[in-house]
């Protein structure tokens, strides 16, 4: 049997290299991002930011200067990296639409005069508007192209996070999560976030801390950037299993014969041939 791979750009090749070991691939060509490759590559990333009453004004200031921070090592652009940005309490607002904005100058504009909305917290909401709304209307479409969001909240939803986040992940989209203070829950960050849970999840003890976790965060950005490239060969082993990778990491197919690359047949569990 042949199996054929996308090939995968990635900033860490740690855990791509034990996936491969894991499931009997031999991958003849990987690349890997440096730094500057990783600020290039496309990406549509947004940013779903709690804007309840338990937030309050001052804290709102320091996440919008936060974002900007976090934006700032990623080059802005159709080709490159789009932002988004939903602020929610009882109802999500769109306050930057998905690549609205192509210089790094007027998206930090835009962040600064977002103004601070108070209300209620319905993060369930807010995901499934951004999945719906922002990543369901994205001009530049799935293929190829990374499907991040971040979500930063300090309390406990008031409604159910688990389907919306779930509705998410099917689609494509990479959940990040940053629970700040104490009455977040860390059993609804992970509801929301990817697994692992090590990478994706992050809890801090106020708005002030957010600040130290600027560049874990951006280096696990850089990471779930995956650029689907091109075909290459790969060997199996006679009896080689293919399992879900295209969960793991999008991109990968495995073909039951040398189908084209434009019509790869996926398998949705595990499978020997």
């Amino acid at each position: 049997a042949t199996c054929f791979a996308f090939l995968v750009i990635l900033c860490d090749s740690t855990k791509l290299n034990m996936m491969l070991k894991e499931y009997y691939f031999t991958l003849p060509m990987v690349y890997f991002l440096s730094s500057s490759g990783c600020r290039t590559a496309p990406c549509d990333l947004v940013f779903i930011l709690d804007g309840s009453w338990s937030v309050e004004d001052v804290s709102f200031e320091i996440v919008k200067r936060w974002l900007v921070n976090m934006t700032t090592s990623f080059k802005i652009g159709q080709k490159f990296t789009q932002v988004g940005v939903v602020q929610y309490s009882d109802n999500p607002v769109l306050e930057i639409p998905l690549g609205k904005y192509s210089t790094n100058k007027d998206l930090i504009t835009a962040m600064e005069n977002i103004e601070y909305m108070g209300g209620n917290t319905r993060t369930g909401a807010a995901i499934k508007f951004s999945t719906d709304k922002l990543f369901g209307l994205s001009e530049r479409g799935p293929a190829g192209i990374s499907r991040i969001a971040v979500v930063l909240t300090d309390g406990k939803s008031q409604d159910e996070v688990l389907k919306a986040a779930e509705a998410a992940r099917k689609k494509g989209v990479i959940l990040f999560a940053i629970g700040v203070g104490s009455e977040t829950e860390e059993a609804e960050l992970k509801d929301i976030a990817n697994q692992p849970f090590s990478t994706y999840v992050f809890s801090v003890k106020d708005y002030k801390a957010i600040s130290k976790i600027i560049q874990v965060i951006r280096q696990k950005l850089c990471e779930g950037k995956q650029l689907l490239l091109s075909v290459h060969e790969a060997s199996c082993y006679s009896f080689s299993i293919c399992p879900q990778i295209s969960y793991l990491f999008p991109g990968f197919v495995c073909c039951r014969d040398r189908l084209s690359s434009k019509n790869p047949y996926r398998f949705p569990r595990r499978e020997r041939f």
